[in-house]
């Protein structure tokens, strides 16, 4: 089985009192030590204990030769992470270990060689503003906070660590933790406003039609009894503008039609995909062995890479004024290779999950390239990972472009929020929830929300030091 004893335990710590300030009393002492006969001080970075936010930076202290380093953890459902600097700031060792009730438990840190620095510079798009505003949004499912903030802390994301670093960014609530209940937030901005009995039974039929094995939703009969509304894309191209939904690859999660462009006036047509998957290139072979996997597992990355490639195509085209785009196959690549980033021990990032993130990482930052100065890009997830059959409500959360300010949002905005904001980006006039995050409270003035739409200083999602 894919869920073990101790996932139950670790899950069954994910309380309410987890988003307080209040921890459990069950704590632990990890000491970190170098190994016998490394010589070389340097510096350890140490995730953020439990009640931090999932974005919340490493903590970091000395460590030399011959000594040792303390800390006290919370025993809780996610593991502490650590990466281990040299004192020229090379990354030389990383790993991953579980707090023991009541214990000291020792962590030796083997460090091996510096790995080359990444070449990638990442900087604000060139292409000169045109005018028009485009948004581009590519969901990367059940993609992690705590996963990315391990692999920042390795210098491994540098398109990402650029966008969180220089724009806004936000720890979203995606509650529940589903699939099919963000998608349906996502495209039916009311209907997630009040969901009933009948709505709740509908989504887990949307989660298991979202299942490529099963492909259809068994209970979609109940659609005909659930409230109606326009959605994201409808109302998006019922003017002057093009909404393209790419959120369903295979079809299978009723909330939309895959591949529908909708727009300018309302019109209907379907956009032609050229390939559903495609082998990686020598280059991105080169770039990333880790990618070297399973066959089954390999159709999933080529699934990525096409899907990507979709993408890019659409940016070039340049006939839709937005594209929401989701990358289904990192759930599925994320359930079955989770279990391998829980194992305590010294991993250096080499599970192939995390090789997945910084192939996603290197394929944005090319999108990204694409995009001129009036663009705005959305780099999001539908929520996390808790157990490896476990999703976790907290999701990933980056607007990017030209004018977007340096900001965080304060407390856990909901996903609920983000059709909204897509609209205020674009200029549509809406009363859907901002639930956080658009400019100032519910029912502020048109004109103040519309200063998203130009990029002005301010709180887009939430002023904050990020």
């Amino acid at each position: 089985p894919n869920l073990s004893r101790d996932d139950i335990e670790r899950s069954a710590l994910a309380n309410p009192r987890m988003g307080s300030s209040e921890e459990p009393a069950e704590r632990g002492i990890l000491a970190f030590r170098l190994a016998a006969g490394h010589r070389e001080p340097g510096r350890l970075w140490i995730s953020s204990p439990i009640g931090a936010a999932a974005d919340s930076a490493y903590e970091s202290t000395d460590l030399a030769p011959g000594e040792s380093v303390e800390i006290e953890r919370a025993l809780a459902v996610h593991p502490v992470r650590w990466v281990f600097r040299d004192d020229a700031g090379r990354v030389r060792a990383s790993g991953t270990r579980w707090p023991e009730r009541g214990a000291k438990v020792d962590v030796e840190i083997s460090p091996g060689a510096a790995l080359p620095e990444l070449q990638t510079r990442i900087q604000a798009p060139m292409r000169p503003a045109d005018g028009r505003r485009r948004l581009f949004a590519i969901v990367l499912d059940c993609s992690d906070w705590r996963l990315i903030q391990y692999l920042r802390a390795r210098s491994e994301l540098p398109l990402l660590e650029y966008l969180i670093a220089h724009h806004t960014s936000a720890v979203l609530e995606s509650t529940p933790a589903f699939t099919a209940a963000a998608m349906e937030a996502l495209v039916w901005p009311h209907r997630a406003e009040g969901v009933s009995f009948l709505g709740l039974v509908q989504r887990m039929g949307l989660e298991l039609g979202g299942l490529a094995s099963v492909g259809s939703n068994p209970l979609a009969f109940l659609s005909a009894v659930l409230p109606e509304s326009q959605s994201l894309f409808e109302v998006i191209g019922s003017g002057d503008k093009v909404a393209a939904n790419m959120l369903f690859s295979h079809g299978g999660i009723d909330a939309g039609r895959h591949a529908q462009v909708l727009g300018p006036d309302g019109r209907e047509r379907e956009m032609q995909l050229e390939r559903s998957h495609r082998p990686l290139s020598r280059e991105e072979q080169s770039h990333f062995p880790g990618l070297d996997v399973e066959p089954r597992q390999l159709r999933r990355i080529e699934t990525i890479a096409a899907e990507l490639d979709t993408a890019l195509e659409v940016v070039r085209a340049d006939e839709v004024d937005l594209l929401l785009l989701r990358i289904e196959p990192l759930d599925l690549l994320t359930h079955a290779w989770f279990r391998g980033l829980l194992q305590p021990g010294q991993d250096d990032a080499r599970s192939p999950l995390l090789e997945t993130y910084r192939y996603i990482d290197w394929r944005l930052a090319e999108l990204y390239a694409e995009l001129d100065r009036d663009d705005r890009l959305i780099v999001m997830s539908d929520h996390g990972i808790r157990t490896p059959m476990e999703h976790e409500t907290d999701a990933l959360f980056v607007l990017a472009g030209e004018g977007v300010p340096h900001s965080r949002a304060p407390g856990m905005p909901h996903l609920r929020g983000v059709p909204r904001l897509v609209a205020d980006l674009l200029g549509v006039e809406t009363d859907w929830p901002v639930a956080g995050l658009g400019i100032g409270a519910e029912g502020a003035p048109t004109q103040v929300r519309a200063g998203i739409a130009e990029g002005v200083a301010g709180d887009v999602v939430g002023q904050g030091d990020g």
